[in-house]
């Protein structure tokens, strides 16, 4: 005969949300965790913009274990760790952010400036080349390599991106102003 024993310990906590029981009679459980990941997200962003950034991380993993597959929490995780000075440790984050939505142009390029700043000058080009050959008429990632060929003093081929980014937007003020 079968015995259904009492989990120990946190073993019923580490079941996913998804399998929860509402805390109120009549709640929907899809409502109850999608106010949690909302008051979460919230209590997570008013940390971070008091500046008070390990709260901020603890919070933004909460909600990243409620939706793992939403990329923002690992965004912010490692904009909290730039903040704190953890900049290998952002890096790391930003990267799973990446893998989960591939098309963060905006990320990608941060990444690879900040890779950039960590000395890391090829991992931070493989990156902007891999995302220029996604995205091979997207300025930001076309002003992001010219500044890379800059700082690498290839100002010929810095001034190439520049000149066909104002090809592709001809009011582009960045571009402006590099060429300057």
């Amino acid at each position: 005969e079968e015995v259904i024993t009492e989990p120990e310990g946190d073993a019923v906590r580490a079941l996913p949300v998804a399998f929860a029981i509402a805390e109120q009679p009549g709640e929907d459980e899809a409502t109850t965790i999608d106010s949690r990941i909302k008051r979460l997200r919230d209590e997570a962003e008013s940390a971070f913009h008091r500046g008070a950034y390990e709260k901020a991380i603890a919070t933004f993993s909460e909600w990243h274990q409620l939706e793992p597959a939403t990329p923002r929490p690992l965004t912010r995780i490692g904009d909290a760790l730039i903040s704190l000075g953890y900049h290998d440790e952002a890096v790391g984050f930003y990267r799973q952010s990446l893998s989960l939505a591939p098309g963060q142009v905006d990320l990608a390029v941060r990444q690879a400036r900040l890779l950039t700043n960590l000395n890391r000058k090829e991992s931070a080009k493989d990156i902007l080349n891999a995302y220029a050959r996604l995205f091979p008429d997207n300025t930001d990632i076309l002003f992001a390599q010219a500044e890379w060929l800059y700082k690498q003093d290839r100002s010929a081929e810095a001034r190439k991106r520049v000149e066909r980014i104002l090809a592709l937007d001809s009011t582009n003020f960045n571009a402006s102003l590099f060429l300057l």
